[in-house]
């Protein structure tokens, strides 16, 4: 499969890194469940990088996804929905994300496992237009290596393959393994 991406640079150092660090399907597992969480894209302050941080929603999202799990209507689609409290009420194992939630931690980077690090807000886009279409724009947050600046811009119609891989993490946000292409599937004991 062949998707658009976003690139990071630092306008001091020269550092360049692009949004495929947080592709690919991201899994909570505990005692042999598993929770499909959607991270976001962050620096971090420890790895001084780019990284995914693990998707840990925020109270409101976490109340209403809780209140439609409860429901027990479930999209077969939650998966493609575009509202986040559907895409964590309608899996299985919605208990893991409960548990998640009852730590009351920050998220981590998914590269390194630090709480120090920082969501980044891509800039917004017009309507009729992609994210793709991001023309070179400053995101507002240091290069924690440098102090240069970071800018974000999108890859316009250029668009790159991108193999499947499962990360697969605990509940505390410690990283267990990942797999590649079609081996996804990781049965735990």
């Amino acid at each position: 499969m062949s998707v658009p991406f976003l690139t990071f640079n630092c306008n001091a150092c020269g550092y360049q890194k692009s949004s495929f660090v947080a592709t690919g399907r991201f899994l909570w597992t505990h005692n042999g469940s598993l929770f499909n969480f959607f991270p976001t894209l962050g620096v971090c302050k420890s790895c001084y990088e780019i990284v995914a941080i693990e998707g840990i929603p925020d109270k409101s999202t976490f109340i209403r996804a809780k209140q439609l799990h409860r429901q027990g209507s479930k999209s077969a689609a939650w998966l493609f929905d575009k509202d986040p409290a559907k895409k964590l009420a309608y899996q299985n194992s919605f208990a893991i994300l409960e548990l998640v939630m009852k730590q009351g931690r920050k998220p981590v980077c998914l590269s390194c496992g630090s709480p120090n690090c920082q969501k980044i807000d891509i800039p917004k886009i017009y309507q009729d237009s992609k994210i793709s279409d991001i023309s070179p724009s400053p995101i507002g947050i240091q290069h924690p290596g440098c102090h240069g600046e970071l800018y974000v811009e999108g890859s316009g119609t250029t668009r790159m393959h991108v193999m499947p891989k499962t990360h697969y993490f605990g509940i505390k946000g410690n990283y267990i393994t990942t797999l590649h292409g079609r081996e996804g599937h990781l049965k735990l004991e």
